[in-house]
């Protein structure tokens, strides 16, 4: 029992070092300011952002986030990506990117769905012979943005949902 609370205490102080270290780079990169440049980002919100990316990395660190990469989970954090981080939610809740998607991410979006999926769901995502629509507002493996990046990624087994070659850039 005393080595896992060692053990937690450690992972603890690790990821919110290295957490004060992400919010110090970004701050230095320039990432501090919006997509858009139009405003500075308080000190407060820097830090909220900074401790939401900590609990998601121990999170990770503790075996909560199977399902993604170190990797992954980094490059879809990264402030530049439109991450929002939204206190007591999932990890799935906390990762919103489709509000903010930028016109080259909507064409390269389009460009995917017309090369990969258009053959199943229809050029107008209503579905076809063994795919179901894309047009509604939930999903049955989930509608958040990080579960349809699984879905994507991963195919769904037993179904003819095939697993796509995609990463976070």
């Amino acid at each position: 029992m005393r080595i896992k609370k060692l053990s937690f205490a450690v992972s603890t102080a690790v990821i919110l070092a290295g957490a004060s270290c992400a919010a110090t780079l970004y701050w230095n990169l320039g990432s501090w300011r919006s997509p858009l440049n139009l405003k500075v980002a308080s000190s407060q919100q820097v830090s909220k952002g900074a401790l939401c990316r900590a609990r998601l990395y121990l999170q990770k660190v503790q075996g909560a986030v199977p399902n993604l990469s170190w990797t992954e989970l980094w490059r879809l954090t990264l402030l530049k990506r439109g991450f929002h981080c939204i206190e007591g939610s999932s990890l799935e809740a906390s990762l919103q990117y489709s509000a903010d998607a930028s016109e080259d991410d909507l064409r390269a979006g389009g460009s995917f769905f017309r090369e990969r999926c258009t053959a199943c769901h229809g050029i107008d995502g209503a579905g076809g012979p063994g795919a179901p629509s894309l047009k509604r507002l939930e999903y049955k493996h989930g509608d958040s943005d990080l579960a349809i990046y699984q879905v994507i990624r991963d195919g769904v087994r037993g179904t003819a949902m095939p697993s796509h070659d995609v990463s976070v850039r």
